[in-house]
């Protein structure tokens, strides 16, 4: 039965903690590039969803200001207007995962940067 060297086995971990450490980086720029793509439709979706949403204001101030409508056209008028809220407010929940979910991201990132490459062996799943 033939022994090992110390030496191969440090060197097969090495080996292999480079190539996880590559895999690592690979993944890591996939998800730069996401977050990059996610922050821009961020920083193009937040002053809309404001926009919106003052637009959504002005309107209703606006028809509550008019003369006084049929009793089902203003029943109709308000079921449209919440219709317009509830959508409103899912558009901003979306908005806020999309925020956390960036923040995550910018997390791993960090946790990953900070992570010492160490001749032990290679964390697992």
């Amino acid at each position: 039965m033939r022994q090992r060297k110390p030496s191969d086995d440090v060197s097969a971990r090495l080996d292999a903690l480079g190539q996880r450490l590559s895999e690592l980086e690979n993944r890591t720029a996939s998800f730069r590039k996401e977050l990059r793509a996610h922050g821009r439709d961020l920083a193009r979706i937040g002053p809309q969803v404001a926009a919106l949403e003052q637009r959504v204001e002005s309107l209703r101030q606006h028809s509550e200001q008019q003369m006084p409508a049929a009793d089902g056209e203003r029943e109709q008028a308000r079921s449209l207007l919440e219709l317009v809220r509830r959508e409103h407010e899912q558009v901003r929940i979306r908005v806020f995962a999309a925020a956390r979910y960036e923040e995550r991201l910018s997390r791993l990132e960090d946790e990953l940067g900070a992570l010492p490459v160490t001749g032990g062996q290679a964390p697992k799943n």
